[in-house]
C-alpha cells in the first residue's frame, strides 16, 4: 500500500504531520505555516525548526522569512486587511479601487485560512 505524504488541510482527524520531516507537530507553538505561493494548497505545516532548517538551505528562497502564522505577517496581513477597507472606502480610484482592495486582501485570507484549516486544530502548548 502506497503512503502518501499528507498536507495539513488533507489530514482530517490524523493530525498535522510536519511537511520537512513527517514527525506529528503536537501543539501551536511548534507550528510554523510556510506558504510558497498564494494558493491554499501551497500552506506546508512544519515544526518551527524545521522552518527554520528549510529556510538556510536552498529552499529559502521560495519560503520567505515569516511563517504564515508567525507574529510578523499576522500584523502585516491586520495591516493590508485595513489598508484594503480604507482604500475600498476613502478613495475615488473607481473600478480600479476594488481591484487593489482585493489584492490587499490576499494576506489577511492566506492568515484566516492557515488558522481555520491548520492551528485551531492543535492545543494552545
Amino acid at each position: 500500500m502506497k503512503q502518501e505524504k499528507e498536507t495539513g488541510h488533507e489530514q482530517g482527524m490524523q493530525g498535522i504531520r510536519c511537511a520537512h520531516c513527517d514527525l506529528p507537530i503536537e501543539a501551536r507553538d511548534e507550528l510554523a505555516v510556510a506558504g510558497r505561493t498564494f494558493t491554499l494548497s501551497s500552506m506546508e505545516p512544519m515544526h518551527v525548526r524545521c522552518y527554520a532548517e528549510a529556510a538556510k538551505e536552498f529552499k529559502a528562497v521560495s519560503l520567505g522569512s515569516e511563517p504564515l502564522n508567525g507574529p510578523i505577517y499576522t500584523t502585516k496581513a491586520a495591516l493590508a486587511g485595513v489598508a484594503a477597507v480604507v482604500l475600498a472606502m476613502l478613495t475615488s480610484f473607481g473600478p480600479l479601487r476594488w481591484v487593489i482592495s482585493a489584492i490587499l486582501l490576499i494576506p489577511l485570507l492566506r492568515r484566516a485560512a492557515s488558522w481555520v484549516l491548520l492551528e485551531r486544530r492543535l492545543p494552545p502548548e
